[in-house]
């Protein structure tokens, strides 16, 4: 039995004062038993905790109280296990004082645990060209996949939320990528190098820029460089 229940078994233990009536007198007794006797109506016992029963419940719960305070306090100093945690993840030394809040650590742990479930994106091609080799065929067929861009384009058209549309998009893209030569190796960094170059490249204010058109980066920028 825990320590909760025997807290529990505890305040449940009552005792009753009943009424008893003794050659014509009538009298009130203490009892455990709200109806002791035949005859007896329970409905006519007062029920009452236990004194002591009462303070030791009390004393218990007191005592539980000032245990989980001690376990706050320490979760707050420089050794606790909830202090090295912080820093292990975040790679603070400051003080408990300077967390401000649990919302940084919660965000930081949201960051790591989606980084650490990221997708392996050569593990992904290799995937992709094992499934479209099994259904559409081997070999270069770049023609049926723009093709296919196109068709899916539209329906993005017809419902620019929707998710999946999109990801048809992009893996009818990968598809088209492998399929012209490619390996799964050479795709996905070549996928991680376009976005480092774009992240490179001067775009316009995309405030001033009309949201119906593309938004094109300077492209003087890049003559000058070849130059």
């Amino acid at each position: 039995m825990t320590e909760m229940d025997e807290l529990k078994q505890e305040a449940v233990e009552r005792i009753y004062l009943i009424p008893d009536r003794d050659e014509g007198r009538l009298r009130y007794v203490w009892c455990d038993d709200p109806a002791p006797a035949y005859g007896m109506d329970q409905d006519e016992a007062v029920e009452y905790v236990r004194r002591d029963k009462y303070d030791a419940l009390a004393e218990k719960l007191e005592a539980v109280r000032l245990e989980a305070k001690t376990h706050a306090q320490e979760a707050r100093t420089q050794r606790s296990t909830v202090h090295e945690i912080y820093q292990l993840v975040t790679g603070a030394s400051g003080e408990p004082g300077d967390w401000h809040g649990v919302k940084p650590i919660r965000e930081l742990v949201a960051e790591r645990f989606a980084r650490g479930n990221h997708l392996d994106m050569v593990a992904h091609m290799h995937r992709q060209i094992a499934f479209s080799t099994r259904t559409f065929g081997p070999g270069e067929r770049q023609q049926g996949v723009i093709d296919h861009i196109r068709k899916e384009l539209r329906e993005i058209e017809d419902a620019p939320n929707d998710l999946e549309e999109w990801i048809d998009v992009v893996l009818l893209a990968l598809d088209g990528a492998w399929r012209s030569g490619h390996t799964a190796a050479e795709v996905v960094a070549g996928l991680d190098a376009k976005l480092s170059k774009n992240e490179q490249r001067e775009w316009p204010d995309w405030r001033t820029s009309d949201r119906t058109k593309a938004i094109e980066h300077d492209r003087t920028k890049d003559r000058e460089r070849a130059e």
